[in-house]
């Protein structure tokens, strides 16, 4: 029984999911079977640890019905009932989750009924709230044009037109605009997510139609200037197709102005689109690009859209990616407070093994190596992450507090682990692989065996386009050289 599809509906409900829909299944307008409701109150004992429930149909029967003898059809009807439920109760809350779904329908079956006067109020009242609505996406026209629909109908059964001042052009065309904006919001985010899928999966699609609606948009650029949410997705697509840096520049514009009213994901899918940018460029050697990439950062965090919704778990490679990136920005004190706040939004799963590595960096870049090296020795070193990371940490530290003897060894144990580890795509593989023999020449040439010779090294460093730790490195060159001048 553990594995029916009940389990699996009501294990995604909490608490107060679960016991509104106890009261779901006890309404005699949705459910009149009392053995379905005593199904319900059976499972009620063990929600929300569903896994108790690992026994079969026959022992769940004879605790419902402890007189009755075992009956497997009734059993499975009784399931698919109670199931059923579960599905109806699902689509209700859904449908009652936006409130103008209701009023739509309710205005529909006022104008099949006639009902003028209470059509007309509650009209007022749905148009009030809609224009109350801070989100202005697609939903936001699609409703407008579903108002705006049922107000014509009513307007038109109900109206004389004795000439032509007595036709409302306005609102016929206002209802032709709204649909319109639905569909090429809809549109637009539907071809965002074909160029975003590209970049997993080869494929090719025909475009004739976003072509011509983006050359629509182009030559009209006042036609959609209320709307914003368009203006975010045109940039986004063309900063994808041109990697053009005007694009990037108009999305930051839209993405933190938060007077714009766009729903959070999409607000978090333009950040997070000129965050990816940023960062491409960056590693392509535009060093504005950093800052550029903090600015936006700091920006989500500060306002807490640094996930797609509310309460989601924080993602751990943005969180790795954030910190190393601040710290290379030289935002330490910034970095701490990001780490501290953070911790508590990642998976649980996850949050000591992050916060202890996040934590051995800090202190790292704080000069505290000692201390980064306690930290260190309480990462697992059970994601591959943690495994090419936190040996190149482990080399800077043992460079950095003397220990050469350790780190020759260590570097022997890196070099094979690169070699040996499948896992490891090309690019990581190659920027840690240049990292090991560039920090080898670095102890030859600190044994003065004469094999390397400092201006080659560092010419190596600078134009080996596949390395991490450059920065670190170069400053440990430069070390050496003034030792010995």
């Amino acid at each position: 029984m553990i594995k029916s599809n009940l389990l699996e509906i009501l294990g995604t409900f909490n608490l107060k999911e679960f016991k509104d829909f106890g009261e779901y299944v006890n309404s005699p307008f949705f459910n009149k079977n009392e053995a379905v409701i005593k199904l319900y109150e059976y499972i009620r004992r063990f929600f929300p640890d569903l896994e108790e429930l690992n026994f079969g149909k026959e022992k769940v029967f004879s605790e419902i019905f402890p007189n009755a003898e075992f009956n497997d059809g009734f059993m499975r009807t009784i399931m698919f009932n109670l199931t059923k439920l579960a599905e109806d109760f699902i689509a209700f809350k859904d449908f009652k989750s936006r409130e103008l779904s209701e009023h739509i329908h309710l205005l529909k079956a006022l104008n099949k009924r006639d009902l003028n006067r209470h059509f007309n109020k509650n009209l007022k009242l749905a148009s009030e709230k809609l224009e109350k609505n801070k989100i202005h996406d697609e939903f936001y026209f699609s409703d407008k044009f579903l108002l705006e629909y049922e107000k014509n109908i009513s307007d038109f059964k109900n109206m004389r037109f004795l000439n032509q001042k007595d036709i409302p052009e306005d609102e016929i065309k206002n209802q032709s605009d709204y649909l319109i904006n639905y569909f090429i919001i809809q549109l637009l985010k539907r071809y965002r997510t074909l160029l975003n899928l590209r970049h997993v999966i080869e494929f090719e699609f025909d475009k004739p139609l976003m072509n011509e609606l983006l050359h629509f948009i182009e030559i009209h650029p006042g036609k959609f200037k209320d709307i914003p949410l368009a203006g975010l997705l045109y940039n986004e697509i063309k900063l994808f197709e041109t990697y053009d840096e005007k694009y990037f520049k108009k999305i930051k514009q839209l993405a933190t102005d938060l007077n714009n009213r766009f729903d959070r994901s999409e607000r978090y899918n333009g950040l997070v689109v000129i965050s990816n940018y940023c960062l491409k460029k960056h590693h392509e050697g535009d060093r504005t690009k950093l800052a550029e990439f903090m600015d936006i950062t700091e920006f989500m965090f500060e306002n807490r859209i640094d996930t797609m919704n509310d309460g989601d778990d924080l993602p751990i490679n943005y969180f790795r990616t954030v910190l190393l990136m601040a710290l290379a920005a030289g935002k330490l004190e910034w970095t701490i407070r990001f780490v501290k706040e953070s911790k508590s939004r990642l998976s649980p799963a996850l949050r000591d093994n992050a916060y202890n590595f996040a934590m051995a960096r800090i202190e790292f870049s704080g000069r505290n190596y000692n201390s980064s090296m306690k930290y260190l020795s309480k990462v697992q070193y059970d994601d591959i992450y943690y495994k090419f990371s936190g040996k190149t940490l482990q080399s800077q530290l043992y460079y950095e507090l003397e220990m050469l003897n350790e780190l020759s060894d260590h570097l022997d144990s890196y070099r094979k682990f690169l070699v040996n580890n499948k896992t490891l795509t090309g690019l990581h593989r190659k920027v840690n692989e240049n990292f090991v023999k560039i920090l080898n020449d670095m102890l030859k040439l600190r044994s003065n065996t004469g094999r390397v010779r400092a201006d080659q090294l560092k010419d190596r460093i600078i134009s080996t386009k596949e390395l991490t730790g450059r920065g670190w490195l170069l400053s440990k060159l430069e070390e050496h050289i003034n030792e010995i001048n």
